[in-house]
């Protein structure tokens, strides 16, 4: 497949990065020329120099009226909405099939177009910003204290929590039969294992072990019986009742207007050192208390009850920032930190440092635009773990599909890869050997990248 990507900052090369293993055609363009000789020097992909929003650099790429080898996919990841916009209107007026594009600015996934969403509008087969996913999965995380990782599925009803196996852990030395036959009454089904260096999708003779990072799939409403179920429960109560938020961005801000939402009784504070924007944000959330100052000033963050607080989140435009916030809020006695970061080489910063969770926004922006390219048949890509090999999906099974009618013991599915749960209608399953396969059936599929493709095709009769 041919594919031009706009924009070499940390999505865009990313992107390019993970889509160059699958041996497509890449070409970058990028207009600042250190990011272009970066791509260049690392990447093997063709490079062109220029301004992506313009239709003779496009026309460079092979995005012009009397092209004769016209890209199939266009993905402009920029930080400037105009030039993403243009270059994706200029490539669907010449054919291009598929367009991404990233929102900088919430206004265009916050409103609507004559009542339609401005992807739709556009003509865009995706126009995403990451703040509200990240945010979400933020508050996911602060929700399920123990959990590494929390990622939402079919529409929120559902969810997939990471943990680490302790000695403590209930589970311990049990198999996936065993935990199954003793939480009948919880839905629940452990979707991959990393033990050690090694990711894999687990049979149902699989035995856990201490150490093992287990991602567990199951109902919403389930979600705190199954953290008991793999943790060792500290007996303290789930409800929050007091969460910091440093950073009074869009991600700050999405996720206080959530966290109150959620917990409408909770203190939620968010520090944010701009006087000026402090005072619209006291305007614009309600239950809110926005506090002027920084959130390096542990005297304020003292006196405001940081002790005591159930969570503590960092959301500055500072990666290294958040991180020493979050690691000194720790010390001071939140319960759970969070740190929000850009740079995928922070990542492992929870084994260096004393912080609970480290989210990369820039790692989810660039993973649902990976799948999506990868899988444009899906009827929506799933950012399970970035540090997992094992990708997650949800698509919808075709009336032309083979699978349909017969159940999951008939069907032919590659070694490695699983159906977690099926959505159907407003009930969600999890499948048994037994279970029959119905066109329209939405399902969470498990898989690494190179048996994913054969089982996308099972369900959805395209190759």
């Amino acid at each position: 497949m041919k594919i031009v990507i706009i924009g070499a900052g940390a999505v865009g090369f990313r992107i390019a990065e993970s889509l160059v293993q699958d041996k497509h055609d890449i070409t970058l363009i990028e207009n600042d020329p250190h990011l272009a000789s970066r791509a260049e020097e690392n990447l093997d992909v063709i490079v062109i120099h220029g301004d992506g929003a313009l239709p003779s650099v496009l026309a460079e790429a092979g995005i012009s009226d009397d092209s004769k080898n016209l890209p199939d996919t266009l993905i402009a990841v920029t930080n400037r909405d105009e030039a993403n916009i243009i270059s994706c209107l200029v490539a669907k007026q010449f054919g291009v099939k598929n367009v991404f594009a990233r929102a900088v600015s919430s206004d265009f996934t916050d409103t609507e177009f004559a009542g339609t969403s401005w992807a739709k509008a556009l003509g865009l087969e995706m126009f995403v910003s990451p703040e509200r996913v990240v945010a979400r999965e933020i508050a996911n995380l602060l929700e399920i204290r123990s959990a590494l990782h929390v990622t939402e599925l079919a529409d929120g009803r559902a969810m997939v929590q990471s943990f680490e196996i302790t000695e403590e852990s209930p589970v311990v030395n049990k198999t996936m039969i065993d935990i199954r036959r003793e939480n009948p009454d919880v839905v629940l089904l452990v979707v991959t294992v990393k033990r050690g260096e090694n990711t894999f999708v687990p049979t149902a003779t699989e035995r856990l072990f201490v150490e093992d990072e287990v991602s567990v799939m199951c109902h919403r409403r389930d979600s705190i019986a199954v953290e008991k179920l793999f943790q060792k429960h500290d007996s303290k109560k789930h409800t929050l009742k007091r969460i910091f938020i440093v950073g009074g961005g869009r991600v700050g801000t999405k996720l206080a207007k959530i966290m109150h939402h959620r917990y409408p009784k909770a203190e939620i504070k968010l520090v944010e050192r701009d006087a000026e924007l402090c005072k619209t944000l006291s305007a614009e959330l309600e239950g809110v208390t926005v506090l002027c100052g920084s959130g390096r000033d542990t005297s304020l963050l003292a006196s405001e009850g940081i002790a005591a607080a159930d969570g503590f989140v960092a959301t500055t435009e500072d990666d290294e920032k958040n991180l020493i916030l979050a690691s000194r809020a720790h010390t001071m006695g939140a319960t759970k930190t969070i740190a929000l970061v850009r740079y995928d080489g922070f990542m492992d910063m929870t084994d260096v440092i004393p912080i609970d969770a480290v989210v990369d926004k820039n790692q989810t922006l660039a993973s649902m635009i990976t799948r999506s390219v990868r899988y444009p048949n899906s009827k929506e890509i799933v950012n399970l773990i970035s540090d997992m090999e094992t990708e997650t999906m949800e698509l919808k099974v075709a009336q032309n599909s083979v699978a349909c009618g017969k159940t999951f013991m008939e069907l032919d599915m590659p070694h490695g890869t699983l159906v977690g749960l099926i959505v159907r209608g407003r009930e969600l399953m999890i499948p048994r050997g037994s279970t029959q396969v119905e066109a329209g059936d939405n399902l969470i599929l498990f898989g690494s990248m190179v048996t994913m493709p054969k089982a996308v095709a099972l369900f959805t009769g395209k190759d």
